[in-house]
């Protein structure tokens, strides 16, 4: 069987708690026999026993977490150099004053499946390209002649920057 989640783990242990076998538990809640009889010894999960040699504490990789899922809701997903630099901001919190490693991001992602990041890209060639003085001239001209021929007065143009719309 693939990784159980710990909750099935947890709801097999109380099972087995309440009279149950170990057998019929494991079966109910899809976890390996000898998954769930190492678990009822007092062994700890593979993430818990390595919780110990973790920079970012679990309490403040939910801070990260929660962060990262707070931007994306807000349309700005944060980008691997951007949670990079979170998670150190977080550490110089603890007086920890060494970045997170180079593979850190990727593992951190694989923790916490629920976050999200962006592509990091290069500008689009042909956004570079288009962007010359005539291009601009070009479209003023013809943003004043819609105003113009639509009567609309200055005071009702406004600005709005679309990042994350």
């Amino acid at each position: 069987m693939a990784s159980v989640d710990e909750a099935n783990i947890a709801s097999a242990i109380e099972v087995v708690a309440n009279g149950g076998t170990q057998r019929a538990a494991a079966a109910l809640y899809q976890v390996h026999p000898s998954t769930l009889s190492r678990r009822l010894r007092g062994t700890t999960s593979a993430r818990a026993s390595k919780v110990d040699r973790m920079r970012l504490s679990p309490v403040q990789e939910r801070f990260l977490v929660d962060w990262s899922l707070q931007e994306e809701a807000a349309g700005r997903a944060s980008s691997k150099a951007q949670l990079s630099r979170m998670a150190s901001l977080v550490l110089a919190e603890g007086d920890d004053q060494r970045p997170v490693g180079y593979r850190w991001v990727d593992r951190f992602l694989r923790r916490h499946n629920r976050v999200k990041t962006k592509p990091s890209a290069p500008l689009d060639t042909a956004r570079t390209s288009g962007s010359t003085k005539a291009a601009y001239e070009d479209f003023y001209q013809r943003l004043k002649t819609q105003l113009d021929a639509k009567n609309i007065p200055p005071r009702n143009i406004t600005n709005m920057d679309e990042h994350g719309m």
